[in-house]
């Protein structure tokens, strides 16, 4: 039920993760180095209506921004993360 893909720049990462979250029908958590990239694939995902969100490693996100994104992952209401 675990996968682990790591390729490089170009190779279709993001059609494997979407492809995996809505067969799965669970949590998909997606690593991503550049905020930037974060924020296009978050974008894109809640245009085609999947439930999706982002956490910042290292940011000035705010800490009750963090706790809503924490209690939708809880209630099962996010599909990516």
């Amino acid at each position: 039920q675990n996968s682990l893909t790591i390729l490089p720049t170009g190779t279709g990462k993001t059609l494997i993760f979407l492809v995996f979250s809505i067969l799965s029908k669970s949590l998909t958590v997606v690593f991503t180095p550049l905020k930037a990239i974060i924020k296009n694939q978050l974008h894109k995902l809640i245009k085609i209506g999947i439930s999706a969100t982002a956490i910042f490693a290292i940011s000035n996100q705010p800490l009750d921004v963090q706790e809503k994104i924490f209690s939708k992952v809880a209630a099962d209401i996010t599909e990516v993360l």
